[in-house]
């Protein structure tokens, strides 16, 4: 059954509450310590229980006052071979200062989709995962912000040993200090990720969708607007296999770091495109960059009332741009 029990695990409540909308929701309006369970099913773990299902959850945290200091997740399972799906976590005018997941999961085969964070405004001292998963895929979930201060990282979808695939994020507005990410694998492919930002201030990397140590293809940005001080990148792929149909499209907004439709490590990296008809970029925009391998078929189209610096459709630059990924 979807959605039928809460399970909370807190070290202190003051002076607010947990209200319970209906079997597997509720509202959070005031000050809360410790962390926040919209279900949990873990064999394991005495305080979870098992008998629900991590799905069909919502978590609501709103009201100027309120403050969760712990993690939040939507739903949390250890189960194995699961699916965990459906879940909702929605921000409004709020201080989160632990890690807030649209849907958690570290049980081997589970597959985390179409869960979500909605962040209406409020100040997140935190990072976001749409969904996360230790060891499976995550596939279409989903984080939207219109307005807010974020100081860490965001995650549409995010695995260590899985595949990435049609995670996205959209920022409407607000501030960003640290790397927006539609997908990340740390082992596994990066698919069909994006990121599309249409409204405000970013002061690090964005990523459409990144591989570690696989293939990163059909990744995406989109820039309608707003401001971006670092670098954009469609996709990053440091495996063997390379980075192939990722793509950047920027309609307005200024940027003042380099374009990357896509950067690989270990491979070749094939048929990425840029298409630039609006906005000021006053640093160098590339189709692609190979350390190990070619760069063909990589596109650049320029058009409309777009300032450019500079283009360069296809490169093998060295070592010396690792530095974007911090390594």
């Amino acid at each position: 059954m979807a959605g039928t029990a809460i399970a909370l695990s807190l070290s202190l409540l003051c002076p607010g509450n947990v209200s319970q909308a209906n079997a597997g929701d509720f509202t959070i309006t005031n000050l809360l310590i410790g962390d926040v369970f919209g279900n949990s099913t873990d064999g394991g773990d005495p305080q979870s229980n098992h008998d629900g299902a991590a799905s069909d959850n919502t978590i609501t945290v709103t009201e100027p006052n309120g403050d969760v200091r712990g993690s939040t997740y939507g739903a949390y399972t250890s189960d194995e071979g699961t699916i965990v799906e459906n879940n909702n976590v929605t921000i409004d005018t709020v201080l989160m200062e632990g890690d807030i997941y649209g849907a958690w999961s570290d049980g081997a085969g589970t597959t985390v989709r179409n869960n979500s964070i909605h962040v209406i405004s409020g100040m997140l001292d935190s990072r976001l995962y749409g969904g996360y998963s230790e060891n499976g895929d995550t596939q279409n979930n989903s984080i939207t912000i219109d307005d807010g201060l974020a100081s860490s990282r965001i995650y549409g979808g995010y695995t260590a040993a899985g595949d990435a695939m049609s995670n996205s994020v959209i920022i409407n507005d607000g501030r960003f200090e640290d790397r927006i990410y539609g997908g990340q694998s740390d082992s596994g492919d990066a698919i069909n990720n994006s990121v599309t930002i249409n409204n405000g201030q970013i002061f690090d990397t964005v990523y459409g969708g990144i591989s570690l140590s696989g293939a990163a293809t059909g990744n995406s940005v989109t820039i309608t607007g707003g401001t971006v001080d670092t670098s954009v990148m469609g996709a990053y792929a440091g495996g063997s296999e390379g980075a192939t149909g990722n793509s950047i499209t920027i309609t307005g907004g200024t940027i003042t770091g380099d374009i990357y439709a896509a950067f690989a490590e270990g491979g070749a990296a094939t048929n990425n495109t840029v298409v630039i008809s609006g906005g000021e970029l006053s640093r160098t925009v590339y189709g692609s960059i190979s350390l190990a391998g070619n760069t063909t078929g990589n596109s650049i189209t320029l058009s409309g009332t777009a300032k450019v610096s500079s283009v360069v459709g296809g490169m093998d630059y060295g070592s010396g741009l690792r530095q974007l990924y911090g390594q």
